[in-house]
C-alpha cells in the first residue's frame, strides 16, 4: 500500500498522512530488536561461564556481593566466603 506525499499541493506531516501507529512502528520493532539483543548478549555472557564461575557468582549474590564488592574486602571477611565457595565446588566435583 502506498501513501500520497503531497495531497493538495502541500507537504503534510508524515503522521497525518500515514497515521501515529504507523509512525511509531518502525520505533517499536527497533525497540524489540534491541531487548532481543541485550536478552542474547546476556544469555552469551552466562553460557561462556564456567561451572565455577557460576558457583562463585551464586554464593556471592546470595552474601549481595559483586566481584568488585567482594574483591574490596578485608582478608578476613573474604577467607569465609571462599571457603563456602571451595567447598561447594569440592561438592560438585564429588558428585561428578
Amino acid at each position: 500500500m502506498s501513501y500520497p506525499l503531497h495531497i493538495g499541493g502541500t507537504t503534510p506531516n508524515v503522521v497525518q498522512t500515514i497515521g501515529i501507529r504507523a509512525a511509531i512502528a518502525p520505533l517499536a520493532v527497533a525497540n524489540a530488536f534491541s531487548r532481543a539483543d541485550d536478552w542474547a548478549a546476556a544469555f552469551l555472557k552466562e553460557a561462556k561461564k564456567t561451572p565455577f564461575d557460576r558457583i562463585r557468582d551464586n554464593i556471592l549474590a546470595r552474601h549481595h556481593f559483586t566481584k568488585e564488592q567482594f574483591a574490596a574486602l578485608p582478608k578476613n571477611e573474604r577467607e569465609s566466603i571462599e571457603q563456602e565457595i571451595r567447598e561447594a565446588i569440592k561438592r560438585v566435583l564429588a558428585a561428578g
